[in-house]
């Protein structure tokens, strides 16, 4: 296979690499084993990992992979990049009597992307240096002031420990890959100098299962005191996809990267959310019902022999 790891990450980014799980795993629950679990059934359906010992990769998804990935950036290129996705509109869902205020989904990338600082000064109001700043144009009865911190507890309760999968599938980024496949006219973007996109490996998008916790987060801790009828789900759960669909419409992820972490979400809402059922359902429906990349994988990848695995396989994670 013509495609090579993506490398050793920065020295900066070792704090992402522990592999301790999130605070909210069950004590009962065996982490180590869960992580085994979905490396195993990863290698076989979706991307090979990089033996080191070999420095060849390995796993059932190997023969697939390179076909995979040319075909992958190649209807990338044709829906997201060539219809330019980025300078459309999010599906807004506000409460009657709410106008919604309409920026693009490159300005949210933009948001969702920078650490601490923005050179454009994307952010708005106040707080326009914080990250998530841009969650309550989905959801305005979210504080602005508290939403970033919000964000980092529940990735710290949901989200954390899985970054260990990066270091172990080292899947390169679509642009590299592109160049190598020759898929010309492939682009990506970056949202500042700040930035962090592309600083480790594609596979799983931390981002696409961010956005996701976060979301299924926030509706499970209401739920304890809410009815879901007062609840804006629909805005909550359309950011939860939204937040990682905009990493493959801008070119650093591929669709099976928010496959792997899809069907994590949906393993981890068994696990980890007070309301099990109620949080499994919300996210495969948001999945099936609000993403644009999962309507271009159910769309144009069931005919591609190369991109039958993985589709069945996140078939069956969505029971469908």
């Amino acid at each position: 296979m013509k495609l090579q790891p993506w490398g050793e990450i920065p020295e900066e980014r070792r704090f992402q690499a522990g592999t301790n799980p999130m605070s909210d795993w069950p004590q009962a629950k065996n982490w180590d084993q869960f992580c085994k679990d979905r490396i195993a059934e990863f290698q076989d359906n979706l991307w090979p990992v990089w033996d080191r010992g070999t420095t060849d990769w390995d796993g059932g998804a190997k023969p697939i992979a390179q076909e995979m990935t040319r075909i992958e950036l190649e209807l990338c290129l044709e829906r997201f990049q060539g219809a330019d996705v980025l300078s459309t509109y999010p599906k807004m869902h506000w409460p009657a009597g709410v106008t919604a205020e309409q920026r693009t989904h490159l300005w949210h990338f933009k948001v969702e992307d920078f650490i601490g600082y923005d050179d454009n000064a994307v952010g708005f109001g106040p707080e326009a240096e914080t990250p998530i700043s841009n969650f309550v144009l989905y959801d305005p009865s979210q504080k602005l002031g508290t939403i970033w911190n919000t964000f980092g507890d529940l990735a710290g309760r949901k989200a954390t420990g899985l970054f260990q999968f990066k270091l172990i599938f080292q899947r390169p980024r679509p642009y590299a890959a592109a160049m190598i496949l020759g898929v010309n006219g492939f682009k990506h973007h970056a949202a500042s100098r700040h930035i962090h996109t592309g600083a480790h490996p594609s596979f799983p998008s931390g981002h696409c299962l961010q956005g996701l916790m976060f979301a299924a987060g926030l509706i499970d801790d209401m739920l304890s005191e809410t009815p879901i009828s007062d609840i804006n789900v629909d805005a909550i759960m359309q950011y939860g996809v939204d937040f990682g669909d905009r990493r493959t419409f801008a070119g650093v992820h591929y669709p099976t990267d928010n496959i792997a972490s899809w069907v994590t979400a949906l393993h981890l809402s068994e696990l980890i959310f007070d309301h099990p059922k109620e949080i499994k359902k919300l996210i495969a429906d948001a999945i099936k019902q609000k993403s644009q990349v999962y309507g271009l994988i159910n769309e144009a990848y069931r005919n591609q022999p190369a991109l039958e695995v993985p589709v069945a396989f996140l078939d069956k994670a969505l029971g469908s």
